[in-house]
């Protein structure tokens, strides 16, 4: 299937600006604990921030494209 122009053009911009909000969606997952809300509220914060990190990680997969994907994975093979 052939891109047109504003896939190449700003389709990588978008999956990797994608990505940078999933990683930093995981990331700020971590901090959830030391929240000053009841534990209810963290629980809704925490449910929603995880499952929009993964929306947020699989359209940026789908704009990145398999040949990304697969040198993004190469950094974590073993080798």
């Amino acid at each position: 299937m052939t891109k047109t122009g504003w896939q190449t053009k700003y389709g990588p911009l978008a999956g990797y600006t994608l990505l940078a909000i999933a990683i930093s969606g995981w990331t700020s997952f971590l901090l959830i604990p030391w929240l000053p809300v009841p534990t209810q509220h963290k629980t809704l914060i925490a449910t929603g921030l995880i499952i929009a990190a993964e929306a947020a990680f699989l359209g940026a997969i789908a704009l990145l494209g398999r040949d990304t994907w697969q040198r993004i994975t190469s950094y974590f093979r073993k080798r």
